[in-house]
């Protein structure tokens, strides 16, 4: 599925939220509860690894999932947007390049 084209004004409102209270959003981005293989293997819905080889996600990787995958590239199969860390902080949300 490509990226959808809301993708742009999801940022924005991301980053207005991490502008409002940037602690909350840190944390609800850094929360990632274990989730089953079902949802790891949905097709757009970005899962990881956590501890002890489980499958793990959080909010961005659901948003992004709504948004779709990158379809092709070096980036294929990617999420559109990624969370922007400084100093070990939330600093905020930008558009994954698609090339």
């Amino acid at each position: 599925m490509p990226i959808r084209p809301e993708a742009d004004d999801l940022i924005a409102f991301l980053n207005e939220i991490v502008n409002t209270d940037p602690d909350f959003m840190q944390q609800l981005v850094d929360h990632r509860p274990p989730c089953n293989q079902l949802l790891a293997d949905h097709p757009t819905v970005q899962v990881g690894a956590g501890m002890e080889h489980r499958n793990v996600a959080g909010i961005l990787g659901l948003l992004n999932g709504f948004l779709g995958v990158i379809d092709k590239g070096p980036r294929k199969g990617w999420g559109a947007i990624a969370a922007i860390y400084q100093g070990g902080r939330l600093s905020h949300f930008e558009r994954v390049p698609e090339s």
